[in-house]
């Protein structure tokens, strides 16, 4: 914790473990392995002066996993399934800054605004949400649409402290009571 690249890593490691909760179905179609996605949002987070709005969702999905919106298949459990990149990217980078929140104290003189994060979108978001969509699975189109829909249930009188804080990352509160999302 005394060390502020270690815990940014850390905190990357974690978003990454995240990620692999679905991706861990299409690693086969990964173009990097754990270190090195690791290490490239390491490099990113620095390039872009940890600013989130610099951090290209798009770009990071073409790096690390395959074009954006590009649609593969695999077969998981005896049902074959699709998949699309972007939902993994997102969740990749919208994770990093979630940890990044959370061990804000121990990542030195940085200085955040996380009031222009995303929430990070994943099965539990999207059934709050109501939606049927599935975050391995999702386009950046649909990304779009579902981050406006977090943005207007934002408006609800119970974020706005949060929100003022951690922007959209509010909408995500299961993490905010020791609940893992």
């Amino acid at each position: 914790m005394n060390n502020p690249d270690a815990v940014i890593k850390k905190c990357v490691e974690l978003a990454d473990r995240d990620m692999m909760s679905g991706g861990r179905f299409v690693s086969a179609f990964f173009l990097q392995s754990k270190k090195e996605r690791v290490n490239y949002m390491m490099n990113e987070l620095k390039k872009n002066g940890f600013d989130y709005t610099k951090i290209d969702k798009k770009k990071i999905c073409n790096a690390l996993f395959w074009t954006c919106d590009e649609e593969k298949t695999k077969t998981v459990k005896g049902t074959m399934r699709c998949f699309k990149p972007f939902g993994l990217a997102q969740k990749l980078v919208n994770m990093t800054y979630k940890y990044l929140y959370v061990y804000r104290e121990h990542i030195g003189d940085i200085k955040l605004d996380f009031t222009m994060c995303d929430c990070p979108v994943d099965s539990v978001v999207l059934q709050k949400l109501g939606s049927d969509l599935n975050w391995t699975n999702m386009t950046a189109e649909e990304y779009g649409h579902t981050q406006d829909e977090i943005i207007a249930k934002l408006e609800d009188e119970k974020y706005s402290l949060m929100k003022a804080e951690i922007g959209a990352l509010a909408f995500d509160d299961n993490w905010i009571n020791g609940k893992s999302s």
